[in-house]
């Protein structure tokens, strides 16, 4: 009965010890996007310099980019990543317009915070492809971006 215990014992110790030994760096970092390595299957990670910042549009209410800017112009400087289902393969100093979803200001949302952009600003992102209705080509969309120092 005493040995029984003792490797039950033994079991539980080991289980212990390995959980604790998991280093809770080796799992991603969920709360940012630009942070990972892999990429959705609608999205590509890129590595790009802003070229424009295009200025807000104060027209109609239906308007993207109404309030804040949102359209960045950029140039590739690398592709990091591509997901499984991304429809469109981008190449090094590919110029390319993409829609910042929460403005390429500075922007604060609560537990979404970013540094906001400006000409010559190097950053990380994940950019997702939504296809334009009625057409071929493709719309690209970032949430969240890293800026790069």
């Amino acid at each position: 009965m005493l040995h029984f215990i003792n490797t039950k014992m033994f079991f539980v110790v080991v289980l212990i010890f390995t959980a604790l030994s998991v280093n809770a760096q080796n799992f991603p970092d969920r709360s940012n996007v630009a942070n990972r390595k892999k990429a959705a299957p609608d999205n590509c990670i890129i590595t790009a310099k802003v070229i424009r910042v295009v200025p807000a549009r104060k027209r109609s209410s239906k308007e993207k980019c109404k309030n804040s800017p949102c359209l960045v112009k950029t140039r590739i400087i690398k592709v990091n990543a591509y997901g499984s289902a991304f429809p469109v393969k981008f190449h090094n100093n590919q110029k390319l317009k993409i829609i910042f979803v929460y403005s390429a200001k500075a922007f604060d949302g609560g537990r979404i915070k970013l540094p906001g952009l400006k000409r010559g600003d190097i950053f990380e992102a994940s950019v997702e492809a939504k296809q334009k209705i009625n057409s071929d080509e493709a719309e690209f969309y970032v949430y969240r971006y890293k800026k790069n120092p």
